[in-house]
């Protein structure tokens, strides 16, 4: 019995050991779109989208609808504060359905450690839908480091490019 206390010792040190290498730059992800925006207009109600880019009188950004993009364009002195989704709990806007039901699923697999781990499981996928950071941006300077083009509007390319 005292041998099955080793091995589980063992087995739990040996999931905290971390990489040994450092991924090189080239096998990174390239991320090529401006991070979310959620714009709080003067007046009006709040809008989101991604960011395309920023100028002295117009911030320009992409609205997502669940039927169709739109590139908009608004007048800075009409915003009264931009904030951005710096990061989320996941790649997607929000976690897949199926993976949320599954996930609780598998805990039927421990056995009657499921009484204690499935708890864990649901809190985990509740929360990971929810988890997102904000941040408060002050300066237009600021604001155009997350945008899809940082420098501004290139020329020779049109809003509706960006659509398509």
């Amino acid at each position: 019995m005292k041998y099955i206390y080793y091995i589980i010792f063992i087995f739990l040190w040996s999931s905290c050991i971390s990489l040994k290498t450092v991924p090189i730059i080239d096998q990174l992800p390239i991320y090529v779109k401006g991070s979310t925006i959620i714009i709080n207009r003067v007046g009006k109600s709040p809008v989101s989208g991604e960011l395309i880019a920023v100028d002295e009188e117009e911030i320009i950004y992409l609205k997502d609808n669940s039927t169709q993009h739109i590139v908009t364009a608004i007048d800075t002195s009409k915003v009264k504060s931009v904030r951005v989704i710096l990061s989320r709990a996941t790649n997607t806007k929000d976690l897949n359905k199926s993976e949320s039901r599954l996930i609780p699923l598998m805990t039927l697999g421990h056995g009657w450690w499921a009484l204690f781990t499935l708890p864990i499981n649901l809190v985990v996928i509740s929360s990971a839908n929810r988890k997102k950071y904000l941040v408060n941006i002050n300066s237009l300077e600021e604001l155009s480091k997350f945008a899809r083009f940082p420098q501004g509007m290139p020329e020779g390319i049109s809003l509706n490019d960006l659509v398509n």
